[in-house]
C-alpha cells in the first residue's frame, strides 16, 4: 500500500494536511511505476506545478522514483530536481540507526560469550559447553557495522534535530 499526503501551509501560514490518495500498486514498486502513479496525482489536484520536496523512506526504489518523476514533469515543461529535492524520512533514519545500534549490542553480547570460550575451564563447575557462540553468529558479526560506525549514524541522525 502507497498514501501520498501533502503538507502546505495556508496565507495566515496555517499548516494543512491532506491524504490525497491511499493505493495498491499490483505491479511491482519499481522507481518508474511509483513515479507515473504520483505524477498522476499531482495532475489530478493540479499541483504537479507547486511541487517543491517529496519525503520518502530510504529504499532504493523512491530514489529512483524521484528520478522519474523529475523526467515526468520536464515533458510537462517543469523544471524539478527530484534527487534535490528528496528528503528521507527522519523517523526512518533514527529506525535504522537505532536498529544498528541494538544489532551491535547483541553482538558485543556475542563477543563476550565467545572469549570466555578459550579461557581455562574450572572442573568444579563442569565446564559446560553449551553456550558457546555458534560459528554462524561470529560470522553474522563481521558483517555488521562496527561500534564507531554506529555511532557516526546515531550522532548524524541526532545533529539532524538541531
Amino acid at each position: 500500500m502507497v498514501a501520498v499526503t501533502a503538507h502546505y501551509a495556508d496565507d495566515d501560514f496555517k499548516l494543512h494536511e491532506e491524504l490525497l490518495d491511499f493505493f495498491h500498486i499490483p505491479e511491482r514498486h519499481t522507481g518508474r511505476n511509483l513515479a507515473i502513479r504520483l505524477h498522476k496525482i499531482l495532475h489530478e489536484y493540479n499541483i504537479h506545478t507547486k511541487l517543491y520536496c517529496i519525503t520518502t523512506d530510504n529504499a532504493s526504489n523512491n530514489g529512483k522514483m524521484m528520478k522519474s518523476l523529475r523526467r515526468l514533469l520536464h515533458k510537462d515543461g517543469i523544471r524539478w530536481d527530484g534527487p534535490r529535492h528528496h528528503i528521507p524520512c527522519f523517523a526512518h533514519v533514527i529506525n535504522l540507526a537505532v536498529q544498528s545500534f541494538l544489532k551491535n549490542l547483541k553482538v558485543a553480547s556475542l563477543s563476550d560469550e565467545h572469549s570466555w570460550k578459550n579461557a581455562p575451564v574450572d572442573e568444579e563447575s563442569g565446564g559446560d559447553e553449551s553456550d558457546e557462540c555458534d560459528n554462524d553468529d561470529v560470522e553474522a558479526m563481521e558483517d555488521l557495522p562496527s561500534n564507531e560506525e554506529t555511532y557516526d549514524i546515531l550522532m548524524k541522525s541526532a545533529l539532524l534535530v538541531l
